[in-house]
Formats: C-alpha cells, structure tokens, sequence
C-alpha cells in the first residue's frame, strides 16, 4: 500500500509558531480580566479553539459560560489574523516547503488541520502558494 495523503497541522508544521498562539490566548484571556500561563495553554495547542478555551475555564474559580468562551475567542481570533497578517516574523517551518515539494513530485496529496477558526485558517490560507506552502 503507497500512501497517498499526508496531513499536516497548519500552525506549527507549515509556519513557524514561537509560542505566538499560547501569547495570544494568554493576552486574550487577559483583556477578559482572566490570568493564564503558558503552562495552561500549551496543553491545548491543536484543540479547536472555542473547546481549549472551556478547558482552561473549567478551573475551580472559573466556570465555563458560552458567552465569555465567545468574547475570549473573538479576541484570540483577531489577535491571531493580525499576528498571521502583518508579522514579519510568519516565516515557513524550516524543510516544510522542500517535504511540501517532494510529496508533491511523489504524487502524494496534502491536506491542511486546524484548532483554528475558519477565519484564522482563511488568513494563513492567504499566506501560501498553490502547494500548500508558505508564500513569504
């Protein structure tokens, strides 16, 4: 049996991530007057988001509350599409854009997984080529 698809997480695997998500759910969490850490985001990389928000809520001082997850996430949301948008440091992970090529001449497919909101995977989305790879 050949493998005929590969799937890559799109944050992380195709762009260089330096804790630049983990920053956000912690700045998000604090403009709702919420303090995390790193060590309580980082677990949650990869969950969709609106979920690893509940998790880091569901904390004995915190309850959980659809719309506090909401604003939480709105404000993640767009502190994400302008870091994806305007950062000069979104580069491609190192080799990402060279496997990307050789699955590519092998005849394999890529396909893109996300946490993020469509909104956010629209914007990476934007920042790469026809192959799936980074474009900057």
């Amino acid at each position: 049996m050949s493998i005929r698809l590969a799937v890559f997480n799109m944050a992380g695997a195709t762009v260089v991530d330096k804790n630049n998500v983990a920053r956000a759910f912690i700045s998000a969490s604090a403009k709702q007057g919420l303090e995390i850490d790193t060590a309580d985001a980082n677990p949650l990389m990869g969950y969709h988001k609106p979920l690893a928000i509940q998790l880091m809520l569901e904390k004995p001082e915190i309850g959980p509350d659809a719309e506090f997850i909401g604003e939480i996430h709105a404000d993640f949301e767009e502190e994400m599409i302008d870091f994806y948008e305007y950062d000069p440091s979104v580069i491609p992970m190192p080799g990402a854009e060279e496997l990307f090529l050789q699955l590519k001449e092998k005849g394999i497919r890529i396909a893109l997984n996300t946490g993020f909101s469509k909104r956010i995977a629209d914007t990476i989305s934007k920042l790469m080529d026809g192959t799936g790879r980074p474009s900057r």
